[in-house]
């Protein structure tokens, strides 16, 4: 191998992409309850591995809307 030549490594994590895995119910059921706590959606997606935009899908689908 040549030196100096950067090498691309992909690690597997515990948590994974969010792509790559279904979200458990347990997963949705915490997005719900820290954004009813006040929690940011960018924090709660940094926090669980999901991207933010999935947390708010979840968030406005599992939440009554007010009519």
């Amino acid at each position: 191998m040549e030196e100096g030549m950067d090498r691309v490594v992909s690690l597997s994590t515990e948590v994974g992409l969010a792509e790559e895995r279904m979200l458990g119910a347990d997963l949705v059921r915490e997005m719900v309850a820290r954004k009813e706590r006040g929690e940011g959606a960018k924090r709660i997606a940094r926090e669980l591995g999901v991207d933010r935009k999935t947390v708010k899908r979840w968030v406005a689908r599992m939440t009554p809307a007010i009519v």
